[in-house]
């Protein structure tokens, strides 16, 4: 099993290489690990401004804290930044924060299931 210092830095380590990927130029992205309840990550921060917080839960449960679990997290939340934006417009436009987070997190399940399990282990960081 991993430490809370590597589970931290398998995340931040693999954030950064689907940051990368997806080319996603222009943003200020910290990492950290605090308790949470029930997310196992998160992102906080100011879209407008491109600057942003990604969370890693160091409260994990042993069959969170895989290192595929770990890698397809961080995955999920960079997917969350690549969508932010259009998140953030949809919301201001009056539509109903459950259509614009089901929306998205549509969008997001298929490109998580679009990679292959296989790209999610090995040399991926």
């Amino acid at each position: 099993m991993l430490t809370k210092d590597e589970q931290l830095k398998l995340f931040t380590d693999t954030c950064q290489y689907w940051v990368n990927r997806f080319g996603l130029k222009g943003w200020e992205i910290s990492y950290m690990s605090r308790p949470m309840d029930e997310n196992v990550a998160e992102f906080v921060g100011h879209i407008p401004s491109r600057q942003v917080t990604i969370v890693l839960n160091n409260c994990l449960d042993d069959d969170e804290a895989t290192e595929k679990e770990i890698k397809k997290c961080a995955l999920h939340e960079v997917c969350e930044l690549l969508l932010a934006r259009i998140v953030e417009y949809m919301k201001s436009e009056h539509t109903p924060d459950n259509v614009v987070e089901e929306a998205t997190h549509e969008v997001i399940h298929t490109i998580v299931n679009f990679i292959d399990d296989n790209n999610l282990q090995g040399d991926i960081p």
